[in-house]
């Protein structure tokens, strides 16, 4: 498993601190630079078995904005 660290790229980190089995499952996409460095690029919820891309927070604030201003 320690080998899957020295390999750089993306890849997908099932987030098991957010786990609620067997309903909710939170996988991350990251890239990873090194073995200590990644970034994380988006997340997806696996939600009763249907997956979905999580909003990323500026967009949700932005639309929020737009939307009181009408």
């Amino acid at each position: 498993m320690d080998n899957l660290l020295l390999l750089t790229g993306i890849e997908y980190d099932l987030d098991l601190t957010c786990m609620e089995e067997p309903h909710l499952f939170v996988i991350k996409k990251q890239k990873r630079e090194n073995k200590l460095k990644t970034e994380l690029l988006e997340v997806y919820y696996c939600i009763d078995g249907y997956i979905y891309k999580s909003p990323i927070f500026l967009d949700l604030v932005r639309s929020k904005v737009i939307l009181s201003l009408l």
